[in-house]
C-alpha cells in the first residue's frame, strides 16, 4: 500500500516540528494537516503534489516553501503569500 496523502489534522499542534519534507508520490494535504504548528520554518513539497486543502497551514509562523516552480506548490506560495525557495538539485 502506497501513502498519497498527508491526511486531515496529522501533525496539528505539534508546536516542536521545524521542517517538514513532503516524500514524491504525496499527492494532497488535507485540511488543517498543520495547523497551528507556531515552530514551523521550512515544508519542503514535492512535484507530485496536487492539492492542498483549505486551512492546512492556518496559525502557524511565518514558514517557507521549499520547491520546484512549475509544481503546485509554487502556484500555493504565491496564491497565499508564502515564502518561498527553489529547490536546489543534487550534483
Amino acid at each position: 500500500v502506497s501513502v498519497t496523502e498527508v491526511g486531515e489534522e496529522t501533525f496539528r499542534d505539534c508546536n516542536h516540528l521545524e521542517e517538514v519534507h513532503i516524500p514524491e508520490g504525496i499527492t494532497i494535504i488535507r485540511k488543517n494537516a498543520f495547523s497551528n504548528c507556531k515552530g514551523l520554518k521550512k515544508v519542503f513539497l514535492p512535484k507530485s503534489l496536487e492539492k492542498i486543502e483549505d486551512h492546512s497551514f492556518d496559525n502557524c509562523s511565518p514558514f517557507t516553501i521549499v520547491g520546484n516552480s512549475d509544481t503546485y506548490a509554487f502556484e500555493f506560495a504565491e496564491k497565499y503569500n508564502v515564502n518561498w525557495e527553489e529547490v536546489r538539485e543534487a550534483g
